[in-house]
């Protein structure tokens, strides 16, 4: 029962503070039992939920240890939306700085190439800022009210069961795959195509004309893994629906590497200076059975995900 209490209270407490404010919120619990009941090994669990009682409502408790106050975005959703922030803004301004670095040819670039970092990352980070505050207005609107809102007559039996170990979910996993998908979004949808450079030119590599067929259906893919990623690191644990969702993803995902892994069109290498066409052609093929490697191996640990998650819903149930 206690650590079903203080799971629920760490669901609205941020990831800096989580683990101290818990062992304090533990430490109280106990003075309390030791102080009412006598120092014992066990405590019953009508003792216990006294304690619990008078510790509070989770949500109550959380906010009382908070170092803010809570606004716009309800307690639960507030501090996971800063930390992707202060994630994914300095990994896409990394990302950048690197590009934008092997993109120079010569001294004279330098200061030009510095100030176009600088508009990049001012561009990108609004964008990540928008993206991220569109997907948490979206869950705190359709979220349900049982976790964003504090319930007046809170009893125990309100408690959310605690996770098994092979329910939590791996916070460095999700934060990983969020930074990704924003990545990924970005870089299809900007000018970041994959591209090669000679001493004078940028050349385009990607057949952005057949690629873009494609791109709905990434972005698909990407924005949907995205909002399946903030939803874990919000509710801290995988539930039978998520999991459902994460299979299909997985799926589509591959499905759609594989289509644009099979399509001989979407590299063209015939822009490149002293390239022939049927050097070309040679190049394309290499590329394609790279791909396909890709694709197998991607495939594997896909296939390995999909029977872990199956797995785990079949003997749950």
């Amino acid at each position: 029962m206690i650590k079903d209490y203080l799971y629920a209270i760490g669901k609205y407490l941020s990831p800096s503070q989580r683990e101290d404010v818990l062992k304090e919120i533990q430490a109280n619990l106990f003075d309390y039992l030791e102080e009412n009941y006598g120092d014992k090994e066990e405590y019953s669990d009508e003792e216990i939920e006294a304690a619990i009682l008078k510790m509070g409502n989770p949500k109550e408790v959380a906010q009382a240890y908070s170092d803010r106050p809570r606004a716009l975005i309800a307690p639960p959703l507030l501090d996971i939306y800063y930390l992707l922030l202060k994630i994914v803004i300095p990994a896409v301004s990394l990302g950048l700085i690197i590009a934008n670095v092997i993109s120079i040819k010569d001294n004279s670039e330098v200061g030009m190439t510095v100030l176009k970092i600088i508009g990049d990352i001012w561009s990108a980070s609004l964008t990540v800022i928008g993206m991220m505050t569109i997907i948490f207005a979206l869950l705190q609107r359709y979220l349900p009210d049982k976790d964003l809102e504090i319930k007046e007559n809170w009893t125990v039996k309100n408690l959310e069961k605690a996770p098994d170990l092979k329910e939590k979910v791996s916070t460095v996993e999700s934060i990983f795959g969020i930074a990704f998908a924003v990545l990924g979004l970005l870089f299809f949808n900007g000018s970041g195509f994959l591209i090669v450079s000679d001493s004078v030119n940028i050349i385009p590599v990607l057949n952005t004309s057949v690629f873009r067929n494609y791109l709905p259906l990434i972005n698909i893919s990407l924005i949907l893994s995205l909002i399946l990623h903030i939803f874990l690191l919000i509710k801290r644990k995988w539930q039978f629906i998520t999991r459902i969702v994460s299979i299909i993803l997985d799926i589509f995902g591959v499905v759609v590497f594989g289509i644009i892994a099979f399509n001989p069109n979407v590299f063209d290498f015939t822009k490149i200076p002293g390239i022939s066409y049927s050097e070309s052609l040679r190049i394309t093929e290499g590329v394609q059975i790279g791909m396909k490697v890709g694709l197998s191996v991607v495939a594997i640990f896909v296939a390995i995900d999909i029977f872990k998650h199956i797995k785990l819903i079949t003997k749950k149930n």
